[in-house]
């Protein structure tokens, strides 16, 4: 299963948060496309926990800045997704192969219910951000600028 970001319904018009959806799907579908793979399973595993505590770290950034109105709600969801992306990790990892379920359970995490995160609570998130980012550009620059260092990390 692999998806292709630019679907109209999962852009939310946030260049830096389409760009981290992006990054994410590509460690998505690099992970799915090699789970038979132990040594690269565990990386991209890796990677992507930590790409997803990097993201939702920088959405919640912008949720404070701008005093967002869903913001318990939306840091819940997030709490939800890296305690069962964290979990299956280790679940899987441990177990060492994936059965036809497994794969089932990994595919619907990492891609539906991200992406129904995006198309609703992001949505959201990002319509609230570019109603308020007109007075405020600094903080769009910012966050840019952690998107480029993380980069230059990995």
């Amino acid at each position: 299963m692999s998806l292709i970001l630019e679907d109209a319904d999962i852009m939310t018009g946030v260049e830096l948060i389409d760009k981290h959806h992006l990054k994410y799907f590509n460690i998505a579908n690099e992970l799915l496309a090699h789970l038979d793979d132990n040594d690269r399973k565990k990386r991209l595993f890796s990677d992507l926990n930590a790409y997803v505590v990097y993201h939702f770290d920088t959405e919640e950034e912008f949720m404070d800045k701008f005093n967002y109105d869903n913001t318990q709600q939306h840091k819940e969801q997030h709490e939800f997704f890296k305690s069962k992306i964290k979990d299956l990790s280790y679940q899987y990892l441990a177990a060492g192969s994936f059965n036809e379920d497994a794969i089932n359970k990994i595919s619907s995490l990492l891609i539906d219910w991200f992406v129904n995160h995006i198309k609703v609570v992001d949505k959201l998130l990002c319509n609230f951000i570019l109603e308020h980012s007109k007075t405020d550009q600094g903080i769009v620059e910012k966050l840019k600028s952690k998107l480029h260092d993380f980069i230059l990390k990995r």
